[in-house]
């Protein structure tokens, strides 16, 4: 595991850098996250208020300093705003698995985020932290409104990536 053996790893797409979450992006995440429409594919209630997202930012730091987890900012690389989180979470160091989740600002929902964000964690989870698999967990009715399954290579028939895939997805 690496936690605190290690500092965050930053990420850098074409678009995008993907950093550790601070406590500054409480307020551009409580905006994300008190979305009902995001949260209705998060898994629980949209907040209530900025403290919230504060303890959403401290619970990912804690989850990483202790290596069961991860979560990156995605951040507009012109602007620096946050977009959206994505990480690896559930980790299985023994079987060298994890599941990865993500959410993203309605504002920038078809527009790839996801996909460009995934392609680059996916290939430092398999890359850096030796993952054998990587699997998803994703809501009925998103497919069709995201793309997400098919786009990102989550399923080995729709791969045209050339590294590892993601070799599981459940729908819930």
């Amino acid at each position: 595991m690496w936690g605190l053996k290690k500092s965050f790893p930053e990420l850098v797409t074409s678009r995008f850098i993907l950093r550790e979450l601070e406590p500054r992006d409480a307020r551009e995440l409580y905006v994300i996250l008190s979305t009902e429409e995001v949260m209705r594919y998060y898994g629980s209630d949209p907040l209530l208020a900025v403290y919230e997202a504060k303890n959403v930012i401290a619970y990912f730091k804690d989850q990483f300093q202790q290596g069961k987890a991860i979560r990156w900012a995605i951040c507009d690389r012109e602007t620096n705003e946050l977009i959206g989180t994505i990480g690896f979470h559930n980790w299985t160091p023994q079987y060298f698995r994890a599941e990865i989740g993500f959410e993203v600002a309605p504002s920038h929902w078809r527009r790839g985020v996801a996909y460009e964000a995934a392609s680059a964690v996916i290939r430092y989870g398999f890359d850096e932290f030796k993952f054998h698999r990587i699997s998803a967990l994703v809501a009925r009715g998103t497919r069709d409104r995201t793309g997400w399954c098919k786009s990102s290579a989550l399923r080995r028939k729709d791969c045209s990536m050339t590294m590892p895939i993601v070799t599981d997805v459940s729908w819930i």
